[in-house]
């Protein structure tokens, strides 16, 4: 994530990063697998009912694109990302 970057929670396991102004679009294909691959790693869990436990997430990225400038068009460039 860049300092920039905006993170916000759309509903309980859902949630927006807006990346503005990317050199290029594979640029948000880098950022969606450094998310991916950062929540991948075990989380230790520190609750009494879990005390000791490795967790363990997953994620799938949904990537849309809007270019500045444009009035009209047929819509957003979409791809997604998934885990590898």
């Amino acid at each position: 994530m860049r300092q920039a970057d905006t993170i916000g929670r759309l509903a309980g396991d859902e949630f927006i990063v807006l990346c503005e102004d990317l050199p290029a679009e594979h640029d948000a294909v880098d950022i969606a697998g450094r998310l991916i691959a950062s929540l991948s790693n075990p989380i230790l869990m520190h609750c009494p009912t879990a005390a000791g436990r490795e967790v363990s997430v997953g994620a799938g990225v949904g990537i849309s694109f809007a270019h500045a400038g444009r009035t009209s068009s047929p819509g957003p460039t979409s791809c997604s990302a998934m885990p590898t």
